[in-house]
């Protein structure tokens, strides 16, 4: 009789488990983005960019609707990280939207392989969203690219 019982509590620990892995650790930035499409994306070299030898910029807007389309997807793929944060900024970016509205964010993309990104809303500035290594590269061709 106990074994009948420990098989009726595997399928109940068992969804409980799977309930609990989809909503922790799962959440993405694009879930604190307003439902309005990006127009274009201003990027300001800041503190730790200004320090650079050669920082790639002082101010860019991109407006390229391929360019903003990759940014989106990247950032929509961040993942929130655990922890209160305690960082420098690379670059302000600003985000307009659509329907008028912005956000204001800061993205730390390194110049350089190996570096996962770093992405801060800066209403929320002690919460981060980790950018995946691969993802970081994608950004980092767009951001330090020559122009």
């Amino acid at each position: 009789m106990r074994k009948h019982k420990r098989y009726l509590l595997l399928p109940v620990l068992l969804l409980a488990l799977a309930a609990s892995g989809c909503s922790s650790g799962a959440e993405r930035f694009k879930a604190s983005l307003p439902g309005s499409a990006v127009t274009k994306i201003e990027l300001t070299c800041a503190e730790l960019c200004q320090r650079m030898d050669k920082p790639p910029f002082q101010s860019r807007m991109i407006s390229d609707e391929g360019e903003i389309r990759t940014f989106v997807q990247v950032l929509g793929h961040a993942k929130k990280m655990d922890g209160a944060l305690d960082y420098g900024a690379l670059f302000r970016m600003r985000l307009y939207f659509e329907n008028g509205s912005q956000k204001d964010c800061v993205l730390n993309i390194e110049d350089e392989d190996g570096w996962k990104g770093l992405l801060v809303d800066s209403e929320h500035s002690s919460q981060g969203w980790e950018i995946s290594e691969q993802e970081a590269k994608t950004l980092r061709g767009l951001i330090y690219r020559g122009d």
